[in-house]
């Protein structure tokens, strides 16, 4: 597929879907959504057949990692328990024990011993060629007619023989410097039919690609829903109803923290995300920029981001 050029989106607004449960608050009002006047974006965990629903079906899938194609936010959390040799289903309620259940019984069809000298966090992994049921890669054939934006070399050691029959915009990335420098970081090349963009050591997938990528489309002002900042999982996997509490969830996530990165820091209260990825949106918003996160008044654990602007967007977009 030809891949977009600079500014190719000037006159237009986009939405990006990043799926935190606050989405859960206006997603019914997705389905009125003009379409006609923004282009839609979605990352990979949120892609989800509960989007039907309300007729909502993203233009692009943004994928620099497709090991996130894999499997879903729940599934994520299993196998972080694997990693860290925890027994989530003393933390989570009694029916999701089933799947956890299926899990350990098919440990070995299904994940394989990875590096466990670099870590915790990389002691297994899903093997090539699977992917779970209702997971992204399951999903996606509800999607077909949205274009993704894939690390095609990323994609060839975690799928060998699974094609993907959307259409694919190649993107890599390229070591370019030492020291951060958000000029760099905002200098997204168009060569050789791919999209090349500066490699960085963040831990945010937002702040690695999304938003060089979209001042790169050149889009008027970027929406971005559920972008919530905290371990609450997603809308359709939210982890406060799927733990017993939520003191069961942040005693989980400090018991499999290890697993999460190999750096991994807790913040305070546990539920947030690091307190480095904070400071990295900090670090590449530049002040006056196009980003808005979406905020709802019924928004019950909404954080007081001052690096990027909020909007309550359904209250105001069909004005």
């Amino acid at each position: 597929m030809i891949v977009p050029h600079r500014n190719c989106y000037k006159d237009l607004n986009a939405l990006v879907l990043l799926g935190g449960p606050s989405i859960n608050n206006y997603i019914h009002k997705l389905i009125d959504l003009k379409k006609d006047k923004f282009i839609t974006f979605i990352e990979p965990r949120s892609i989800s057949k509960k989007l039907l629903k309300y007729k909502f079906e993203p233009d692009y899938v943004i994928c620099p990692f497709s090991t996130k194609l894999k499997d879903n936010n729940f599934q994520d959390w299993i196998l972080r328990s694997f990693l860290s040799g925890i027994d989530i289903k003393k933390f989570i309620k009694f029916k999701y024990h089933d799947e956890v259940n299926y899990f350990k019984k098919n440990f070995n069809k299904y994940f394989e011993l990875w590096k466990p000298d670099r870590g915790t966090h990389k002691k297994f992994k899903i093997k090539t060629d699977i992917y779970f049921k209702n997971s992204p890669f399951d999903n996606l054939k509800y999607f077909k007619k949205s274009k993704i934006f894939l690390n095609q070399i990323d994609y060839a050691q975690n799928f060998v023989n699974l094609k993907l029959s959307n259409d694919i915009i190649n993107i890599e990335f390229e070591e370019r410097f030492k020291e951060f420098d958000i000029n760099e970081y905002y200098n997204v090349k168009n060569q050789n039919n791919k999209l090349v963009f500066a490699n960085t050591n963040f831990l945010n997938t937002q702040a690695i690609s999304h938003f060089s990528l979209l001042n790169y489309l050149g889009f008027k002002k970027v929406f971005f829903l559920g972008m919530d900042m905290n371990f609450y999982g997603n809308f359709e996997h939210c982890n406060l109803d799927i733990f017993r509490s939520k003191m069961h969830l942040n005693m989980f996530i400090f018991f499999v923290r290890k697993s999460l990165n190999g750096n991994f820091k807790l913040n305070f209260p546990f539920y947030l995300r690091p307190k480095e990825e904070f400071e990295t949106l900090k670090k590449v918003l530049k002040k006056n920029n196009q980003f808005y996160r979406v905020v709802s008044e019924k928004e019950k654990f909404n954080i007081n981001m001052k690096s990027i602007d909020e909007y309550d967007f359904f209250k105001y977009y069909n004005n």
